[in-house]
Protein backbone atom coordinates (compact mmCIF):
# COMPACT_ATOMS: atom_id res chain seq x y z
CA UNK A 1 0.00 0.00 0.00
CA UNK A 2 1.43 3.58 -0.99
CA UNK A 3 -0.35 5.90 0.96
CA UNK A 4 -1.03 9.24 -1.56
CA UNK A 5 -3.00 11.53 1.27
CA UNK A 6 -3.38 11.11 4.97
CA UNK A 7 -5.38 12.72 8.17
CA UNK A 8 -3.98 12.62 11.78
CA UNK A 9 -6.13 9.32 12.15
CA UNK A 10 -5.62 7.01 8.84
CA UNK A 11 -5.09 7.45 5.16
CA UNK A 12 -7.42 9.51 2.82
CA UNK A 13 -6.08 8.32 -0.94
CA UNK A 14 -3.83 5.30 -1.49
CA UNK A 15 -2.69 2.74 -4.09
CA UNK A 16 -2.49 -1.01 -3.87
CA UNK A 17 -0.56 -3.32 -5.65
CA UNK A 18 -2.26 -6.87 -6.28
CA UNK A 19 0.53 -9.33 -8.03
CA UNK A 20 -1.36 -11.88 -7.21
CA UNK A 21 -5.27 -12.32 -6.56
CA UNK A 22 -6.77 -16.00 -6.94
CA UNK A 23 -9.95 -17.76 -5.53
CA UNK A 24 -11.07 -21.29 -5.22
CA UNK A 25 -14.78 -21.87 -5.30
CA UNK A 26 -14.33 -25.64 -4.09
CA UNK A 27 -12.94 -27.29 -7.96
CA UNK A 28 -10.64 -24.92 -9.59
CA UNK A 29 -8.07 -22.01 -8.26
CA UNK A 30 -9.32 -19.00 -11.17
CA UNK A 31 -7.56 -15.29 -11.11
CA UNK A 32 -9.33 -12.47 -9.87
CA UNK A 33 -10.28 -9.47 -11.87
CA UNK A 34 -7.92 -7.21 -10.42
CA UNK A 35 -4.99 -9.80 -10.39
CA UNK A 36 -2.12 -7.64 -11.50
CA UNK A 37 -3.05 -4.35 -10.78
CA UNK A 38 -2.53 -1.28 -8.93
CA UNK A 39 -5.90 -0.12 -7.42
CA UNK A 40 -6.89 3.26 -5.63
CA UNK A 41 -8.89 4.10 -2.89
CA UNK A 42 -10.02 7.40 -1.84
CA UNK A 43 -12.10 8.39 1.23
CA UNK A 44 -15.21 10.44 -0.12
CA UNK A 45 -18.69 11.29 2.19
CA UNK A 46 -17.18 8.80 4.85
CA UNK A 47 -15.78 5.74 3.33
CA UNK A 48 -13.84 4.37 0.97
CA UNK A 49 -14.39 4.24 -3.00
CA UNK A 50 -12.40 1.88 -5.06
CA UNK A 51 -10.66 4.14 -8.25
CA UNK A 52 -10.10 1.76 -11.22
CA UNK A 53 -7.86 1.77 -13.67
CA UNK A 54 -8.63 2.08 -17.25
CA UNK A 55 -9.58 -1.20 -19.09
CA UNK A 56 -9.92 -2.65 -15.76
CA UNK A 57 -12.02 -5.94 -15.96
CA UNK A 58 -14.25 -6.56 -12.73
CA UNK A 59 -17.02 -8.59 -11.57
CA UNK A 60 -19.85 -6.23 -9.39
CA UNK A 61 -19.12 -9.17 -6.53
CA UNK A 62 -14.98 -8.18 -6.69
CA UNK A 63 -15.50 -4.63 -6.72
CA UNK A 64 -17.78 -4.65 -3.67
CA UNK A 65 -15.23 -7.00 -2.50
CA UNK A 66 -12.72 -4.82 -2.28
CA UNK A 67 -14.20 -1.73 -1.21
CA UNK A 68 -15.94 -3.58 1.40
CA UNK A 69 -12.69 -4.55 2.77
CA UNK A 70 -11.44 -1.56 2.29
CA UNK A 71 -14.06 -0.32 4.65
CA UNK A 72 -13.89 -2.95 7.14
CA UNK A 73 -10.06 -1.95 7.71
CA UNK A 74 -11.61 1.71 8.10
CA UNK A 75 -13.86 0.38 10.76
CA UNK A 76 -11.91 -1.78 12.52
CA UNK A 77 -7.79 -0.63 11.47
CA UNK A 78 -5.68 -3.25 12.51
CA UNK A 79 -2.81 -0.74 14.40
CA UNK A 80 -5.95 0.21 16.69
CA UNK A 81 -7.37 -3.39 16.95
CA UNK A 82 -3.90 -4.74 17.72
CA UNK A 83 -2.95 -1.64 20.16
CA UNK A 84 -3.43 -2.58 24.22
CA UNK A 85 -5.07 0.41 25.05
CA UNK A 86 -2.75 0.68 27.95
CA UNK A 87 1.06 1.13 29.03
CA UNK A 88 2.72 -2.32 28.46
CA UNK A 89 6.12 -3.42 28.80
CA UNK A 90 8.35 -5.03 26.34
CA UNK A 91 7.14 -9.07 26.35
CA UNK A 92 4.13 -8.43 27.45
CA UNK A 93 0.88 -10.06 25.93
CA UNK A 94 -2.87 -9.10 25.59
CA UNK A 95 -5.95 -10.67 24.63
CA UNK A 96 -7.66 -9.17 21.35
CA UNK A 97 -11.09 -8.81 21.62
CA UNK A 98 -13.04 -11.18 19.22
CA UNK A 99 -15.46 -8.63 18.08
CA UNK A 100 -13.43 -6.80 16.82
CA UNK A 101 -11.59 -9.60 14.78
CA UNK A 102 -14.87 -10.34 13.20
CA UNK A 103 -15.39 -6.84 11.93
CA UNK A 104 -12.04 -6.75 10.70
CA UNK A 105 -11.93 -10.03 8.97
CA UNK A 106 -15.63 -10.20 8.49
CA UNK A 107 -15.87 -8.39 4.57
CA UNK A 108 -18.49 -10.97 2.67
CA UNK A 109 -18.19 -13.52 5.26
CA UNK A 110 -20.04 -14.67 8.29
CA UNK A 111 -18.09 -14.76 11.37
CA UNK A 112 -18.50 -17.07 14.66
CA UNK A 113 -17.06 -14.03 17.41
CA UNK A 114 -17.37 -16.27 20.24
CA UNK A 115 -14.96 -18.87 18.20
CA UNK A 116 -12.84 -16.45 16.97
CA UNK A 117 -9.77 -14.57 19.46
CA UNK A 118 -6.83 -13.61 19.73
CA UNK A 119 -3.63 -12.62 21.28
CA UNK A 120 -0.82 -9.76 20.56
CA UNK A 121 2.88 -9.23 22.37
CA UNK A 122 5.13 -6.27 22.06
CA UNK A 123 7.97 -7.73 20.94
CA UNK A 124 10.29 -4.60 20.48
CA UNK A 125 10.43 -0.88 20.70
CA UNK A 126 12.57 1.26 19.07
CA UNK A 127 12.96 5.13 17.37
CA UNK A 128 12.69 5.47 13.92
CA UNK A 129 12.49 9.13 12.57
CA UNK A 130 12.54 10.62 15.82
CA UNK A 131 9.34 8.60 16.31
CA UNK A 132 8.19 5.65 18.65
CA UNK A 133 8.08 2.08 16.68
CA UNK A 134 7.07 -1.03 17.89
CA UNK A 135 6.92 -4.93 16.59
CA UNK A 136 3.97 -6.36 17.83
CA UNK A 137 3.67 -10.22 17.80
CA UNK A 138 0.30 -11.11 16.77
CA UNK A 139 -1.72 -14.63 17.05
CA UNK A 140 -5.15 -15.52 15.99
CA UNK A 141 -8.17 -17.43 15.08
CA UNK A 142 -10.76 -16.25 13.53
CA UNK A 143 -13.78 -18.86 12.95
CA UNK A 144 -15.57 -19.17 9.81
CA UNK A 145 -19.49 -20.40 9.18
CA UNK A 146 -19.29 -18.97 5.51
CA UNK A 147 -16.84 -17.62 2.86
CA UNK A 148 -16.99 -17.93 -0.97
CA UNK A 149 -20.17 -18.81 -1.14
CA UNK A 150 -19.15 -21.70 1.17
CA UNK A 151 -20.64 -22.75 4.40
CA UNK A 152 -18.39 -24.44 7.11
CA UNK A 153 -20.08 -27.13 10.24
CA UNK A 154 -18.20 -26.89 12.67
CA UNK A 155 -16.95 -23.31 11.32
CA UNK A 156 -13.21 -23.18 9.16
CA UNK A 157 -10.67 -21.96 11.32
CA UNK A 158 -8.31 -19.46 9.75
CA UNK A 159 -4.97 -19.15 11.79
CA UNK A 160 -3.15 -16.13 11.54
CA UNK A 161 0.69 -15.72 12.99
CA UNK A 162 2.55 -12.57 11.94
CA UNK A 163 4.56 -9.22 13.32
CA UNK A 164 3.21 -6.10 13.15
CA UNK A 165 5.69 -3.16 12.65
CA UNK A 166 3.85 0.19 13.14
CA UNK A 167 4.25 3.68 14.89
CA UNK A 168 2.81 2.50 18.17
CA UNK A 169 2.56 6.07 19.10
CA UNK A 170 0.04 7.18 16.57
CA UNK A 171 2.37 9.25 14.82
CA UNK A 172 3.22 7.85 11.26
CA UNK A 173 1.22 5.29 9.07
CA UNK A 174 4.18 4.26 8.17
CA UNK A 175 4.18 0.37 8.88
CA UNK A 176 4.85 -3.52 7.42
CA UNK A 177 2.57 -6.26 8.25
CA UNK A 178 4.13 -9.95 7.97
CA UNK A 179 2.11 -13.02 8.26
CA UNK A 180 1.44 -16.85 7.67
CA UNK A 181 -1.82 -18.10 7.40
CA UNK A 182 -3.53 -20.97 7.69
CA UNK A 183 -7.15 -22.19 6.39
CA UNK A 184 -8.70 -25.64 7.58
CA UNK A 185 -12.16 -26.70 6.85
CA UNK A 186 -14.78 -29.20 6.15
CA UNK A 187 -17.60 -28.25 3.61
CA UNK A 188 -20.09 -30.00 0.64
CA UNK A 189 -20.19 -29.48 -2.57
CA UNK A 190 -22.25 -30.12 -5.55
CA UNK A 191 -21.07 -31.33 -8.10
CA UNK A 192 -23.68 -32.30 -10.88
CA UNK A 193 -26.23 -33.05 -8.81
CA UNK A 194 -23.82 -35.24 -6.38
CA UNK A 195 -22.76 -33.91 -2.74
CA UNK A 196 -18.72 -34.19 -1.88
CA UNK A 197 -17.20 -33.70 1.06
CA UNK A 198 -15.02 -31.27 0.53
CA UNK A 199 -11.89 -30.94 2.69
CA UNK A 200 -9.94 -27.36 2.89
CA UNK A 201 -6.09 -26.65 3.91
CA UNK A 202 -4.64 -23.98 2.48
CA UNK A 203 -1.54 -22.21 3.37
CA UNK A 204 -0.16 -18.96 2.54
CA UNK A 205 1.59 -16.15 3.47
CA UNK A 206 2.09 -11.93 2.45
CA UNK A 207 3.64 -8.56 3.18
CA UNK A 208 1.42 -5.55 3.34
CA UNK A 209 3.71 -2.66 3.57
CA UNK A 210 2.58 0.78 3.97
CA UNK A 211 4.61 3.50 2.73
CA UNK A 212 4.27 7.43 1.99
CA UNK A 213 4.17 8.27 -1.46
CA UNK A 214 7.92 10.52 -2.26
Amino acid sequence: MTVLETNSKFPTRYQESFRKATRHDGQRTQARGYQGLVLGFEFEEGKYRLKLPEKADLTDNERFGLAARANSDLEAPLDEIFQPGKPIEVGQKWDIDGKLLARAFGHNTKVDAELTKGTAKLAKVYTREDKQFGVIEIDLTVAYRAMEDLEFTPPALFLLKGTLDTAIDGSSPVGTLSVTTRLLGRTQVDQKGVKLLLEISRDSSSVKERSLAK
